[in-house]
Parts: C-alpha cells; structure tokens; sequence
C-alpha cells in the first residue's frame, strides 16, 4: 500500500469486521459481495488517513483482484518513490543472471569501507575486509534492508541491466534511478518508482514460477518470508506457500 515517499501498513486488528473478512480467507471470498465489503471497510479505515494511497487485494489463482486507490483510477498507473520496495526487483535482476550462468551466488566481495552506508542494514557496523557471497548480499539487502549490500549488488550487475529485467517483467512504472543513500541525486529529483499494480503482476508471476523459474521464484520467496521490515514482508505469500 503506497503513500507518499514509503509505505503504510495500518491495524487490521482494530478493525474487528476486517479481520472477520480476511481470517475467513477463501470461504469469504466465495461470497459474491466478498470484495465489495472489503472494498467498504478498507475505504472506511483509509479515509481519513490523510495521505494517497493505491492498494490490490488479489487471491492466488484468480484473475480477479481489488483496487483501491485516493487519486488515480487507472490501476496500471499509480506511481510512487518506492522506498525498499526496490531491492526486491534488483533480487530479481541477479537471480536472473544466476540463472543464466552469468553469475555465481557463491562469488566472494570483499567489504570495503568506502562501501558503506547508513540508516538501514547491519553491514554499515561490521569489520572491512569481510568477505560475503552474493547469496548473503541478497539475503541481507531483503531480510535486514542493507543499504550498503543493496548498493554493491547494484555496482555489480549495474542499473541498466536491473531496469531492462524490470521492463521485461512488464513493469512500466518500476524504474532503479539512484542507489540507496544518495542523497546528491535525491535532492536533483531523482528517485526510485514503482506502483501496486508493477508489485501485484511480479509476486503473481513470482507464485506461479514464471519470475524467473520454480527454484529461484521459490528461493525468492522464502527470502522474503525471512525479512524483518514490514515493507517487504508478504503476508500472503507467508499465507498461501508453507
């Protein structure tokens, strides 16, 4: 659910009628006036929030889903700064190139102090000349929100490769702009995009292993069921894949 620069996620335990809806799950949704009834009590919860916002309710294995958004009626364009959001498509991108051959997750890079950057992530505070694989990188830019991880993953593969894999998956409002922590290019305006409609066909086709294919689409899944930040964590991907 997008607002503004980052990402809200309210109660839903305060709302007792909400919770009836969602803990009933497919049995709910069974019923035809299912979305319309989730469509009321979202509407209510977010009316007087103060901010924009675009969300999609969408079950696995059906084509039809629920868009809710303040300021656009058109679901395929809702753009936002995407915040951490972004670090789940630069996953993508390099699973891709692992994939491929192009890549070797157990590849070692040697953590340089001039690597480093804050605010998010445990590799800003550890010893210099550690070594960590790719696989780790990923893990820690999902699981933690490591800036500095996110930032060397970007340097290795680059934001032209990331953006191409992006429009591949076709996400026209999903762009990798600047790297974490540049805050010359952020105040230039520059900033990284995406929208709820970009994130709804990319965890859709990551469900269905047409992401990349059943072991990486499955890998990135669990990766993000790990993660700490509520930004990234997906209740129904925790929900439906056990």
């Amino acid at each position: 659910m997008f607002h503004n620069n980052h990402y809200f996620k309210f109660n839903i335990k305060s709302n007792v009628n909400l919770l009836k809806i969602i803990n009933n799950g497919s049995e709910a949704s069974k019923h035809a006036n299912f979305k319309d009834i989730l469509s009321i009590e979202l509407s209510a919860i977010l009316s007087n929030k103060g901010f924009n916002y675009s969300l999609i309710y969408a079950e696995i294995n059906n084509p039809d889903y629920l868009f809710l958004s303040n300021y656009s009626t058109d679901i395929k364009n809702t753009p936002s700064p995407s915040a951490s959001i972004i670090k789940i498509y630069i996953m993508i991108a390099l699973y891709t190139k692992i994939s491929h051959g192009l890549l070797d997750s157990n590849t070692k890079i040697t953590l340089q102090d001039s690597m480093k950057v804050g605010v998010s992530g445990i590799l800003y505070s550890k010893d210099s000349y550690t070594k960590y694989s790719i696989d780790d990188l990923i893990y820690l830019m999902i699981t933690e929100g490591d800036n500095t991880a996110t930032n060397i993953l970007i340097d290795l593969i680059g934001k032209d490769y990331i953006n191409f894999k992006i429009k591949k998956l076709g996400c026209i409002n999903t762009a990798l702009n600047r790297k974490m922590m540049d805050i010359t290019a952020f105040n230039l305006g520059i900033d990284n995009y995406t929208c709820v409609y970009d994130l709804y066909i990319t965890f859709m086709k990551m469900l269905d292993n047409s992401c990349i294919n059943e072991f990486y689409d499955n890998k990135m899944i669990n990766i993000l069921k790990d993660t700490k930040s509520t930004i990234k964590k997906l209740d129904t991907l925790t929900k439906f894949i056990k």
